[in-house]
């Protein structure tokens, strides 16, 4: 993938890959990376070098906790963990201001209402059951 420095938009979803590939790092334009049903539980350390990453689409993995690699994510406004196992989402997005769109439904979320103003940015929140 170091070929594809200049890449902006990655859809690897419904691949069963179980974790995502470290070289999808490389590409330090990337925008968009969706992940959706790849039954991932961590995400590579390689996440922390895609400072221009806006929309992270990680729904319905087998992720229990939010990934500590998302909090190194600077220019993050869409996320998208809807269908997976996480209940604890507030700590580790504390950091993102500039988050927009959070859907976190269909999750077995603890304490969430208390720490929605953290994001003054956002414009969508999704909270099904």
């Amino acid at each position: 993938m170091r070929s594809l420095a200049s890449l902006r938009v990655l859809t690897l979803s419904h691949n069963p890959l179980a974790q995502a590939p470290e070289e999808f790092g490389a590409s330090r334009a990337l925008q968009v990376l969706s992940l959706e049903r790849c039954a991932l539980t961590p995400l590579p350390e390689g996440g922390r070098d895609l400072p221009e990453l806006e929309d992270l689409a990680l729904g319905d993995d087998a992720l229990t906790v939010v990934p500590d690699a998302i909090c190194r994510l600077p220019a993050m406004e869409f996320l998208a963990l809807d269908g997976s196992r996480v209940a604890r989402v507030l700590e580790a997005l504390r950091v993102h201001r500039r988050l927009r769109s959070l859907d976190v439904s269909r999750n077995p979320l603890e304490g969430l209402a208390e720490g929605l103003g953290r994001w003054p940015s956002l414009q969508a929140l999704w909270l099904e059951k």
